[in-house]
């Protein structure tokens, strides 16, 4: 009876006190009266930890990381700081911010609505390491004669929110002043993380060099903006990741790239949805490690098109990657002076909708080349696809070609005279396609030269169906053409009208064979 007359009132006490704590959690409330401005994402990413793209460094397709903070287009317009632009003076309401003349210094983290007109002046953020700066801005016009309009010095990470509604321009003249370290050198210059977030709208007229450029990562969640440079539209030295938004790029340069060569795990671009436009000079999306397209409507043109005239020296592709391509899903539409979709590594796709006019190769990659699914046509090329080693194990392909519809070789490129600058071709002795599935259709070598499938090493049918339609008139072609076997061991291989499978390939009329085929 003594334990139980402890234990009782114990319990007791643990009841009581549970419960104050219960309601004084509960009861904690913030009398402040301020308004919230929130337009917030739906996303379901909201951790706060800087991190990167997952499997970066990495033969894998990778998906963008987006924090809570990248996503957050809300905003407090009671205790944030107003910065009201008024031509040519700039007045403060709120603590963070600094003026001289026309030019305002945000020095510490917080949250800053931008809104009014600057004829010629700055907004520059140079705050703490660990600071985030957010800039709201609220229907904006800067111009600046001689820098960056938006420059952020220093920050843990600056986000740019579009308010909702509003239309903001920034503009800046073929005229900088740069610093010892020879910037800034885009209309939105970051040295560190930088988001574009928000609904409403932005227009960029990059008059120097670039449009917006961060030395770090660089993550664009939504909005519609629209940017015009006489270089690169869009750089993140580390990263680029497009979430959502609308985003229409006439640029001289490229249109988005990425450039760290010096770190595995940076130096990629990554798409997950969204409406891009771009028309480039040079290349549309450049990458050095890794490009995925996970998601979106995507429509290139470089170099004035396929039927342009480029310089032998000269790129305009419309994905190019040091290593590894993949799309994984998405729209795309690619209307190429030179390779339509290029990666000197590996190029991987695994569904989607993909269009392609090129005035060298449709799919392009050095080492191997692989299509799991999608619809894919290539409406015009020198070579519809090109790799060392070429896997088809689904999809809906279509190919025209003034060539080879569908080329496996290895070793160096060599010129040719096939197109507008002299088109690659490989000259190696080794190579493999290999044919899994799908339906694919090949119209080939309308130049007089060349061949449906052509590989320097072997050929191997599994299953699928493969259309090869002869040209009309020829002057070197095969409608296969191996340097080492044909083997098919399933599917349906049809050249022009003529059916044939794994118990008549032997009879293949067409067929430059330096081995055997084999069934």
């Amino acid at each position: 009876m003594r334990n139980k007359k402890i234990v009782i009132p114990v319990l007791l006490l643990i009841i009581l006190v549970g419960g104050v704590l219960f309601f004084m959690i509960n009861n904690d409330t913030d009398d402040n009266s301020s308004t919230t401005i929130n337009n917030s994402s739906n996303s379901t990413d909201t951790t706060d930890e800087e991190v990167t793209g997952d499997n970066v460094g990495t033969s894998s397709a990778i998906r963008g990381t987006y924090s809570s903070k990248d996503l957050d287009e809300s905003y407090d317009t009671n205790s944030a700081t107003k910065i009201t632009l008024n031509g040519s003076s700039i007045s403060i309401s709120g603590s963070g911010a600094t003026v001289s003349e026309s030019t305002v210094t945000i020095s510490s983290s917080g949250t800053y609505i931008i809104n009014g007109t600057l004829t010629d002046g700055q907004i520059i953020v140079e705050a703490g390491d660990s600071d985030d700066v957010k800039l709201v801005l609220n229907g904006v016009t800067i111009n600046c004669t001689t820098s960056s309009p938006i420059f952020v010095k220093n920050a843990d990470k600056t986000i740019i929110t579009l308010a909702s509604g509003t239309t903001n321009t920034l503009t800046d003249t073929a005229n900088y002043i740069l610093n010892a370290d020879g910037e800034p050198t885009a209309t939105i210059f970051s040295k560190d993380d930088l988001t574009i977030n928000g609904s409403g709208s932005l227009v960029i007229n990059a008059n120097y060099n670039d449009a917006i450029k961060s030395n770090d990562d660089l993550k664009i969640v939504n909005g519609t903006i629209t940017m015009n440079s006489v270089d690169d539209a869009i750089i993140g030295k580390d990263s680029v990741s497009i979430k959502g938004g609308t985003i229409t790029i006439v640029a001289t340069g490229d249109g988005i790239k990425s450039t760290n060569d010096t770190d595995n795990y940076a130096g990629y671009i990554v798409i997950d949805g969204g409406t891009i436009n771009i028309t480039a000079e040079v290349d549309g999306i450049q990458a050095v490690t890794n490009v995925t397209v996970n998601d979106g409507d995507i429509t290139i043109k470089t170099g004035g098109g396929n039927s342009a005239t480029i310089s032998s020296t000269s790129s305009a592709k419309g994905i190019k990657c040091g290593l590894y391509i993949f799309i994984v899903d998405g729209d795309i539409n690619i209307d190429s002076a030179d390779d339509s979709i290029h990666s000197n590594q590996d190029v991987t796709i695994s569904d989607g909708t993909i269009t392609l006019s090129s005035g060298d190769d449709g799919i392009h990659a050095d080492s191997n080349l692989t299509i799991d699914d999608g619809n894919i046509t290539i409406s015009k090329s020198y070579e519809g696809i090109e790799g060392l080693n070429i896997t088809i194990n689904n999809g809906t392909i279509d190919i025209t070609a003034s060539d080879d519809g569908i080329n496996a070789a290895g070793g160096n490129d060599t010129s040719s005279t096939g197109g507008p600058m002299g088109n690659d071709k490989y000259s190696g002795s080794s190579g493999l396609i290999t044919i899994n599935g799908g339906t694919i259709t090949i119209s080939a070598a309308s130049s007089g030269t060349g061949d449906g499938l052509d590989s320097n090493g072997s050929i191997k049918i599994v299953d699928g169906t493969i259309k090869i339609k002869s040209p009309t008139s020829a002057r070197d072609y095969s409608s296969v053409d191996c340097d080492g076997s044909l083997t098919m061991t399933g599917g349906n291989l049809y050249i022009d009208n003529t059916l044939y499978t794994a118990s008549n390939i032997t009879s293949l009329p067409s067929m430059q064979s330096g081995g055997k085929t084999k069934k």
